[in-house]
């Protein structure tokens, strides 16, 4: 027989109550679990913590990036506003996805932007996830007489032909004014280019955001605000969780310009907020009219707020209504301006059946979605 002494038997012994006591209350493990955890935090705790922290690129550059800033940086090569850094982007190949980061402040300037390959644009901000938040504005004060012969795309603040551009947490302003017949825009796209924007604004007036024909646009959470015709154009725009502003008693939200019934264009709000001015009064404001025939615009599961006319939709002018081939949609919207009864018989309440061909894959079916970024977009895009 082996012999023990007593300090080992009280370590046994001791060591048997304690597996004991686990065995008994092995059923409170999951309530042991949390106050282990709350000790000892797991690598996906705190993976999730910096996943929730303050995004890269948010409040500092990335490696590589272009950085503008309007004051000198130890340490830095930066550019003083964005078409000196647009000057120096131009240089690099196609094949590059060209990142800028762009420090707080106002920047009065307007930008023509030609570029084949995709360049992304991030403004500082503390907030990705909001756009009351930006810190960065881009500003002009141009515009143009509708009646003259000159583009109204060469009034806007920003306007892209490029190939593909991303703009995250900047602002695009036109503070032109509200004269009658001058566009003053914030944004316009050409060149067959696309461009998305996530947690923008976009202000203006008349015109204020133009899509060309055979472009493409994807704004997530982002403001546009204006007057007349406010958001326009041939081309193709999805505004999914953003905020449109009228901004004027009697004004137009959308006027698409689509050229025939078998061109690809249209424009989708979809989850989207009306959100007028006070200067836009009760029951003044149509969710559109036809710039063309063939437009094709439609409202999904949108707030419409009381600044909507009960007809909903206009015609071009009396003399000229444009309303024989027009899509001009609404599905399950909400709000006090959302009222049925009273909508303008050339619109239309979808099914559906007709509702689907708004959905984002479809909508884009020609030329795909891998250009957008879905990555921090927290609103799924409709499904009827």
């Amino acid at each position: 027989m082996l012999a023990f002494g007593a300090a080992p038997i009280a370590k046994l012994l001791s060591a048997c109550l304690i597996l004991l006591a686990f065995v008994v209350n092995v059923s409170n493990a999951a309530s042991i679990g949390p106050r282990l955890r709350s000790i000892f935090p797991t690598e996906d705790e705190d993976l999730a913590k910096n996943v929730n922290a303050v995004k890269p690129g948010a409040t500092e550059p990335a490696a590589g990036d272009y950085i503008i800033s309007q004051s000198p940086i130890e340490g830095k090569s930066v550019y003083a506003n964005f078409n000196a850094a647009i000057a120096a982007i131009q240089k690099e190949p196609s094949t590059k996805v060209v990142t800028v980061f762009v420090y707080p402040g106002t920047y009065k300037e307007q930008i023509v932007f030609n570029r084949t390959g995709t360049t992304i644009f991030r403004g500082y901000t503390e907030d990705t996830s909001s756009n009351a938040h930006n810190q960065v504005t881009v500003q002009n004060s141009h515009g143009v007489d509708t009646h003259a012969d000159q583009s109204n795309s060469d009034s806007a603040t920003l306007y892209s032909r490029a190939s593909n551009i991303q703009l995250y947490n900047i602002n695009l302003n036109n503070v032109f004014g509200k004269t009658k017949n001058f566009a003053s825009l914030g944004f316009a796209i050409g060149n067959n280019g696309r461009a998305a924007f996530y947690g923008c604004q976009i202000t203006g007036n008349q015109d204020t955001f133009d899509t060309n024909a055979g472009t493409s646009v994807f704004a997530y959470n982002t403001l546009v605000e204006g007057s007349v015709d406010f958001i326009w154009g041939a081309g193709s725009a999805y505004f999914l969780n953003s905020t449109i502003v009228p901004n004027t008693k009697g004004g137009y939200i959308a006027a698409m310009k689509r050229a025939s019934a078998s061109t690809p264009g249209g424009l989708v709000f979809d989850q989207s907020t009306i959100a007028a001015t006070a200067d836009a009064a009760a029951g003044s404001v149509f969710l559109g009219r036809p710039y063309n025939q063939y437009s094709r615009v439609a409202y999904i599961k949108t707030y419409l707020d009381k600044s909507i006319s009960p007809a909903g939709w206009s015609v071009w002018s009396k003399t000229d209504p444009r309303t024989d081939g027009v899509l001009l949609g609404e599905y399950q919207n909400y709000g006090p301006g959302a009222g049925t009864s009273a909508r303008a018989s050339f619109s239309r309440q979808l099914s559906k059946a007709d509702v689907a061909q708004f959905q984002l894959a479809s909508f884009f079916s020609s030329q795909g979605t891998a250009w957008i970024d879905m990555t921090d977009v927290k609103t799924a895009p409709f499904s009827p």
